[in-house]
C-alpha cells in the first residue's frame, strides 16, 4: 500500500523534489529494486501468463545492463508483526476475488455452452490480479524462480530480513546504490535520500526521482515529524485517524511537531482515534527497520552469467523462453561493462532497435508471432509457452 496520499501532497506542497529524469542518467549506477513490485508489474502487464514473472524480470533486467544501469534486486523477508491485520484484510480480499472469479468462469462457460455461437465476455476490470489470484506459497515458489534466475544472470540479489523496501533503502544510505527503485513511496519514511519511481524500459519513459531531503524541505519539517506525517496519512502498519487527510495532517505536525504533541490537541468530535493504536510501534519500524547487511559485499558488481545455466533452466526446465532468444539476451548482458564507460546512449538505442528489427525479421519468416512485454523488449507469446490460458489483470483492488 505504501503512504496514502503522499504522492499528491508532494506534489503540491514540495513539487521542486520531484526531478524528471531518463535511463542516461543512470548509467553507470547500481539501483536497489524492490523486486515484488517487478512482479506485480509483469503480471498485470502480461495478462498473467503463468511465467510472466520470469519473462517481464529476464528482458528488463537485460535491457537496463545494456544501457549500463546495473539493478541490485531485493526480496521480502517475512513481514513484520505489526503488518498482520492488513496481510489478514488482503487474503480476506483476495479469497472474495478467486470466488467472484470462479464464479464469473463458470458463468461465461454455462452462456457459452447454451449459445455456441456467442463469443466468450471480455474479461473486467473486476478480474483479480496477481496477488488475489496467487497463494502465499506460489507466490513465494515465484520469487524463489526469479532468484535462481536473477543469480544466473549474473545480477546481485539480496533475501531481505523483513521489509525489501527498507533494505533497499540501508543499501541506498550504506553507499551501495545510487536510489532505490520502486512504486511504494514508503521508501522514503524508511529513510532513502533518493527515491526512483517509474523504471522501465519501454519507449525511452521519463522517470520520476524523488529527493528526500528535498521533500523535507518543502514540508518544512524533519525526519522524525515526516515519519509521524506518514504514519497520519496511513501506512501499513496501524491504523490512521479517521478523517485526517493530508490537509489536517501537515498542518497538524508543522505545529506540534509529534503525533503525540497532535493528540493533546485533537478535537475528537471531529477526529477518532484508532483503539489501541500503536503509532508508536509504527515509527519504531520506520526509524529502525529490521535490516542486516551482513554478507552483502563491500562493492556489488555483476559477474559472468551462466548461458548454459539460464538455457536449462528458462528453456528445457521451464519451456519460457527460446533457446536462441536465452542466448542473445545473454550476449547483450555481456554488453553491461562496456555500457557503463559509453559517453552517450544514441548508440545503444539505435543498436538495440536494430537488433529488435532483426528478431522480428526472423520470426516473421518463420511464420512465428513476436509479443511485446510491458518494456518493448519482444519475446515469444505463443500461449503454449505461457504453461496456460492466460488470465487479464485489471483489478484496483490489486496491491503487494
Amino acid at each position: 500500500m505504501g503512504i496514502l496520499k503522499l504522492t499528491d501532497l508532494i506534489s503540491d506542497e514540495a513539487g521542486a523534489a520531484v526531478h524528471y529524469k531518463v535511463l542516461e542518467d543512470y548509467r553507470d549506477r547500481r539501483l536497489a529494486v524492490d523486486a515484488s513490485i517487478f512482479l506485480h508489474q509483469f503480471a498485470s502487464s502480461m495478462g498473467y501468463m503463468r511465467n510472466s514473472h520470469l519473462l517481464g524480470t529476464f528482458y528488463r533486467t537485460v535491457g537496463l545492463m545494456e544501457l549500463g544501469i546495473l539493478p541490485i534486486f531485493v526480496f521480502d523477508g517475512p513481514p513484520p508483526i505489526l503488518k498482520a491485520p492488513l496481510l489478514k484484510k488482503r487474503a480476506a480480499v483476495r479469497q472474495v476475488a478467486i470466488e467472484a472469479f470462479r464464479a464469473a468462469k463458470e458463468a461465461a462457460a454455462k452462456a457459452n455452452a447454451e449459445t455456441a455461437e456467442s463469443p466468450a465476455p471480455a474479461e473486467t476490470s473486476t478480474t483479480p490480479g496477481w496477488t488475489e489470484l496467487t497463494s502465499a506459497e506460489k507466490r513465494d515458489t515465484f520469487e524463489q524462480e526469479c532468484m535462481r534466475m536473477l543469480k544466473l544472470m549474473g545480477v546481485p540479489v539480496i533475501k531481505a530480513k523483513s521489509e525489501a523496501e527498507a533494505t533497499c533503502a540501508a543499501l541506498v544510505l550504506a553507499g551501495k546504490a545510487y536510489a532505490v527503485a520502486t512504486e511504494d513511496m514508503d521508501a522514503l519514511p524508511f529513510g532513502t535520500p533518493v527515491l526512483v519511481r517509474g523504471l522501465k524500459i519501454h519507449n525511452n519513459p521519463t522517470l520520476k526521482e524523488i529527493c528526500l531531503s528535498e521533500v523535507l524541505a518543502g514540508l518544512k519539517l524533519t525526519q522524525e515529524e515526516f515519519i509521524d506525517l506518514c504514519i497520519l496519512l496511513g501506512c501499513d502498519y496501524c491504523e490512521s485517524i479517521n478523517g485526517m487527510g493530508p490537509k489536517k495532517a501537515l498542518p497538524l505536525i508543522r505545529k506540534y511537531h509529534s503525533i503525540e504533541g497532535i493528540l493533546k490537541h485533537l478535537d475528537t468530535k471531529k477526529f477518532t482515534v484508532p483503539t489501541a493504536w500503536d503509532f508508536k510501534g509504527a515509527r519504531e519500524l520506520f526509524k529502525n527497520p529490521s535490516v542486516c547487511l551482513e554478507g552483502v559485499p563491500e562493492s556489488l558488481v555483476a559477474s559472468t552469467p551462466d548461458e548454459e545455466g539460464l538455457v536449462q533452466f528458462l528453456a528445457v526446465e521451464k519451456h519460457v523462453i527460446k533457446e536462441d532468444r536465452i542466448r542473445k539476451g545473454v550476449e547483450r548482458l555481456r554488453f553491461y561493462p562496456q555500457a557503463t564507460k559509453q559517453k552517450r546512449i544514441d548508440s545503444i538505442f539505435k543498436s538495440s532497435k536494430r537488433q529488435r528489427k532483426a528478431e522480428q525479421a526472423e520470426e516473421d519468416a518463420a511464420g512465428g508471432k513476436m509479443g511485446k512485454l510491458e518494456d518493448a523488449e519482444e519475446v515469444d507469446d505463443e500461449k503454449e509457452e505461457a504453461q496456460g490460458p492466460p488470465l487479464p489483470i485489471n483489478s484496483p483492488a490489486c496491491v503487494l
